[in-house]
């Protein structure tokens, strides 16, 4: 008997009832090679029979990932322990507890032991402790994609100070007629922000284009998030959106702080 996944039942069997099916998770032995046969069956690892181990789909269960969390669902096929058909295979012992769980791994190891002495046990792991070592290379991956984008929105805030700050040393002699006119220091500083803005608009509206463009890029290195995801996006801007606004501001704020009559005596 077998059970099998939703996988297996959407590719092989179109969605349609599998139970009693049978099925074979073993190819028909003429399809390799003899040498590669007489091989397997010296070094025991292949059964006497001639033909495949054949099981009857007792049950269906739910997809589960192996290895990985960012993959898609394997057809998989599972079969009691005693009937496996692939010579050597391994047996993982799950156990749930409300304590440390490495605390109990010396009364598992001797429970183990007085079932069967010859049996090895090796490799326990906690499963937080199995699920960060899946995730630690993508989440390397991550961590060195956010500090270079850390450093980027830094760079384009310096970049938007510099440039504002260049534009306003180069229109004070403007400014310092506005303020001399009698246009007040908070419209001095709106009308520099609405120009600043200007340009940050154009630059925010380019990269969520090209953003869009290079999500496939980044659909690998994902898990538990799209990559058209409304809110990041949305947070993203408001992120870069605060920061050329900070960026703007200062210079504006200073530029609105010129004295007229100084500034034209200079001119």
């Amino acid at each position: 008997m077998a059970i099998v996944n939703h996988e297996m039942v959407r590719r092989h069997y179109g969605g349609a009832d599998a139970l009693g099916k049978i099925i074979s998770v073993n190819p028909p032995r003429e399809l390799f090679p003899k040498s590669l046969i007489e091989e397997a069956r010296r070094a025991g690892t292949l059964p006497d029979d001639d033909e495949p181990d054949k099981f009857t789909v007792v049950g269906v269960v739910d997809d589960v990932l192996y290895g990985t969390m960012d993959g898609s669902a394997l057809p998989l096929v599972y079969v009691p322990y005693a009937q496996g058909s692939e010579g050597a295979t391994n047996m993982f012992l799950v156990v749930r507890t409300a304590s440390e769980p490495l605390g109990l791994a010396s009364p598992v190891r001797q429970q183990i032991a007085a079932i069967d002495p010859d049996q090895p046990v090796a490799n326990i792991q906690t499963m937080s402790t199995r699920v960060a070592a899946s995730v630690a290379q993508p989440r390397l991956q991550m961590s060195v994609l956010a500090a270079f984008a850390a450093m980027a929105a830094l760079l384009a805030a310096m970049g938007i100070y510099g440039v504002m700050s260049f534009a306003v040393t180069q229109r004070q002699r403007e400014i310092g007629i506005r303020l001399a006119l009698g246009a007040a220091r908070r419209e001095v500083v709106a009308l520099l922000l609405r120009q600043g803005f200007a340009m940050v608009a154009v630059g925010v509206a380019l990269g969520l284009i090209a953003a869009l463009l290079l999500t496939r890029v980044l659909r690998t290195l994902l898990f538990g998030v799209s990559t058209t995801d409304p809110a990041v996006f949305f947070s993203i801007v408001v992120v870069l959106s605060l920061s050329a606004w900070l960026a703007t501001y200062l210079p504006a704020r200073r530029a609105a702080r010129l004295e007229p009559l100084v500034t034209l005596r200079n001119e």
